[in-house]
């Protein structure tokens, strides 16, 4: 699978035209699939030389092999299904941020996450406010409800910022940013790096300041969004990160593997 090739190192070392690429990969699947190399270049205008090279960064022989992998992923005929059916623009659009979504995570990544919550190390969440805030409510409260002990949550900064020069080894710092790159959550994860706690975020596919920063990171797919130089990104992709998360870790309190 596609998937399987696309970690976190990979990501972050992609330039803009060759997100473009995978985007345009991820959206539409069967027309790259029956592309040639020259057809897909123009249809996205770069060179024929930067979909190689993209190839090549995603540890593929060439765009051939690309079109090998596409194929066989079933994962990407299960968003053909979807585009398919009687939807709205609306829905394709949120199903396919879902579907790539789940095409980036990783099944070592989430088994890594479920031994931290297994673990007794406390969980600091932090938000810088905003919507992202109302996401961290919702992990704050399915930590709780799986009876997780030792949860922190902090959203006034220098309140965080003075808690994180206090962590250690047996702390985990969790974050969300929508685009990688707000500041103080980047300092917060800094700081927190510094005292030698682990720091867990979720952040977007592209390459951002905070997946290069953190130890374990979630990515996602999503369209970003801005009115009048205000943020609504759809968060959904993030929800269902969380939920997978926490169906995972009830599985492994059920004695059950995700492997």
């Amino acid at each position: 699978m596609l998937a399987d090739i696309l970690d976190n190192e990979v990501l972050t070392s992609l330039n803009p035209n060759e997100r473009a690429i995978l985007h345009y990969i991820y959206t539409n699947p069967h027309v790259v699939e029956n592309a040639t190399i020259r057809e897909l270049a123009d249809q996205l205008t770069v060179s024929t030389t930067t979909i190689l090279r993209f190839c090549k960064k995603i540890r593929l022989a060439g765009y051939s092999e690309l079109k090998y992998i596409i194929k066989q992923d079933k994962a990407f005929y299960t968003k053909e299904t979807l585009k398919k059916k009687p939807n709205s623009a609306l829905l394709q659009e949120m199903s396919q941020e879902i579907e790539n979504t789940l095409l980036l995570m990783k099944n070592q990544t989430v088994q890594q996450m479920i031994e931290i919550l297994n673990s007794s190390r406390h969980i600091h969440l932090y938000s810088g406010g905003g919507i992202s805030g109302r996401v961290l409510d919702y992990w704050e409260k399915m930590l709780f409800s799986y009876g997780r002990q030792n949860v922190y949550r902090y959203e006034a900064s220098r309140l965080a910022f003075h808690i994180a020069e206090t962590l250690t080894e047996q702390d985990v710092l969790f974050v969300i940013s929508c685009s990688g790159t707000y500041e103080p959550t980047i300092r917060m994860a800094n700081l927190a790096k510094m005292r030698g706690a682990t720091v867990v975020a979720i952040t977007p596919y592209t390459d951002n300041v905070l997946a290069t920063t953190a130890d374990l990171t979630f990515r996602f797919f999503g369209h970003p969004r801005q009115n009048k130089n205000t943020e609504f990104t759809s968060r959904l992709p993030i929800f269902f990160i969380i939920d997978t998360i926490f169906k995972a870790y009830l599985a492994s309190l059920e004695g059950i593997s995700i492997e």
